[in-house]
This record gives C-alpha cells, structure tokens and sequence, in this order.
C-alpha cells in the first residue's frame, strides 16, 4: 500500500462507529480498499463517501453494475487516475466483463460491443466537455439518471483524491504485461462480493440526514442515492467551513463555478490569477486545494509542505483536498442533469 502526504492508522478497534462501516464495506465492496482507507482519517467523512458509493455504485435498482464500473473507469481515464482506472478494470474482470475490461485499459472500445455500454462509454468520456453533443442528449433516461450521473459525479470526486494521496495502481507490481494477468485474479478475489445481492439504503445509517443541494438535484429520482449525497455534502461543507478561511472559500468557489471542465496545461497562471486577492498564508491554502481538484498532476510536494506549516493536522489537509475535489464534482453534475431540466 502507497499512501502520500497522509498517515493511516490501520488499528482503530477501538472506534466502534469506524468498525461496523469497515465490516460493511468489506461484507458489500469486498475490501476497505485504500480510497476508503486514506477518508477513515475522519470517520464522519468516510460514512458519507461509502454511502454515496454504496448507494450508487453497488445497488443496481434500475443500471447493472458492468455499466457503472464501465463509467467509473471512462471517468478515471479522462481525469488521467491510473490508480482508478486499474481498481475498476479489475472490477469489471470481477464481474466476467474481461474484454471490456481490456479494452478499457488499453483506452479504447475495441471490445464494447453492446451498444448501451459503448454509448455510455462515449458519454463518459465527455463529462468534462458540456458542450459536446452526447452531453447535452445524453444516452439514457431521466429514470436511469441518479445512478449513471452519480457514479460520474462520484469518481469525479474520487479520482482526485486518488490522485493526490495514492500511487499509481492497487496492484503491487506495475509492469505492463503482467497488469493483465493480475487485474483478472484480482478480479476473482472481489467477484464474490461483486455478486452478492445487497439492500437498498443499508449505508445510509452512517451519515445524518440533510437537505439536498440544488446542485444535485439530479439524485431526487432515487431516495436512497439523495439521501447519501445530500448527507456527504453536508459532511464536506462542514469540513470546509471548520478548516478555511471564508476567503479562501470565496476564491476557491467562484474558480470552480466558472469553469467549464478545461484542462489548464502546465503553467499555473490560471490558479496565480484565481487568488491573487489572497493574502500570502492563504494563498497556499488555495493553490494546494485549486491545483489539487482541477489538475493534481501539477501537484508538488512543496505546496503540500506549505500547507502543513500552516495546517498541521492528518485531517485538515484531507478535509481541503475533499472539500475542493467535491465542488468541482458537484459543478460537473450540474451540467451534465441540465438536459433533463429543459
């Protein structure tokens, strides 16, 4: 296991609330896998991150599970995540989808050969794009649209995350041609749980009831899905609200509400223009979490370094990366339900 920036204590037998969620998530996920392992650092935030997966990923009321792991794998793959793009490969080995799952990993669609996956693949790979054609009709039904949005929505948070405090792949060997072989016994470990029949809304338990924002309105259709997003939102808003400055809040958001899903290349004069109304303590604060949620690969371990000097705590610059992460996910659902809103 490759964790960065952050510190894990995998020994928290003694957080009662912590230990029924991990032997949740490894009864219905198959592992407390690391994604989950680096938010357990606040146990109130992985009670929301695992039920608005739970709810999205792993219930399959009305979209079967190969096309959400399809999805959040497309999604890993624009967002350039390899470590996400290698976990949902081997969830579709897992699930007996092996030549999409090849074909993904080679980022392509050579062997998606049912065209609802490959319309659904086309239409993930544009979700950072709301202007492309696929987006504004998208390839499936407003019924259909809290679990196929939400999956995108959700990877969107999670790749960044990954991104930031993870390495590049779950496997412990990141040799080209042995990935194949390992993604597919890998795949078999969590096939079992993959399979398993789970109840709607057994994760909700973990998180506190709230009010969903507008911004996720297109989670209304299902109540168990609203009731987990609104309940992580809620989560993250009080972490942000607890751990920044209403200025660095200000800048940060009115960036992400006017972006549109570009790639900002390697200068990073987008971000030096986004807060340059910040004082210089708080400028690091909103460079880490803009670079972070918009393009982690600019991410160096100088800015983590001066975050910590003045943020020394595990959680806080956790709870910054996700309170970021999530607004850039929120914005990106906004565009991608608004065909449905017309």
């Amino acid at each position: 296991m490759s964790i960065k920036y952050i510190k894990i204590d995998r020994n928290r037998s003694n957080n009662e609330f912590l230990n029924e969620m991990y032997s949740q998530i490894k009864h219905d996920f198959g592992a407390v896998v690391e994604p989950f392992l680096i938010h357990s650092l606040s146990p109130k935030l992985l009670g929301g991150v695992w039920a608005a997966c739970r709810e999205t990923e792993l219930i399959t009321d009305i979209v079967p599970r190969n096309a959400k792991e399809l999805i959040a794998s497309t999604v890993s793959q624009i967002n350039k995540c390899p470590y996400c793009v290698d976990a949902h490969t081997i969830m579709l080995n897992a699930l007996g989808e092996n030549k999409v799952a090849e074909s993904l990993s080679k980022k392509g669609e050579g062997n998606i050969h049912d065209p609802k996956l490959k319309n659904l693949y086309k239409w993930a790979l544009a979700t950072r794009s709301p202007k492309e054609d696929i987006i504004l009709t998208p390839p499936f039904s407003i019924e259909e649209a809290p679990e196929i949005i939400g999956i995108a929505v959700f990877y969107h948070y999670i790749n960044k995350m990954a991104s930031m405090f993870l390495s590049e792949t779950p496997l412990p060997f990141n040799f080209k041609f042995s990935k194949m072989v390992l993604k597919i016994i890998t795949g078999l470990f969590f096939s079992f749980s993959a399979k398993r029949v789970k109840n709607s809304g057994d994760s909700l338990k973990f998180i506190q009831m709230a009010e969903l924002p507008e911004e996720l309105n297109w989670a209304k259709g299902s109540p168990e899905i609203s009731k987990a997003f609104a309940g992580l939102s809620n989560i993250i808003d009080n972490i942000g609200n607890e751990i920044l400055s209403p200025e660095v809040r200000k800048y940060v958001t009115e960036y992400i509400q006017s972006w549109n899903g570009e790639y900002p290349g390697m200068s990073s004069k987008w971000v030096d223009t986004a807060i340059n109304k910040l004082d210089a303590e708080q400028k690091e604060i909103g460079r880490l979490i803009l670079i972070a949620s918009i393009a982690p690969y600019q991410i160096n371990q100088q800015m983590v370094i001066s975050f910590r000097n003045i943020y020394p705590e595990e959680d806080s610059l956790l709870g910054a990366i996700a309170w970021g992460s999530f607004l850039v996910a929120k914005r990106i659902g906004t565009w991608l339900f608004l065909p449905f809103c017309k």
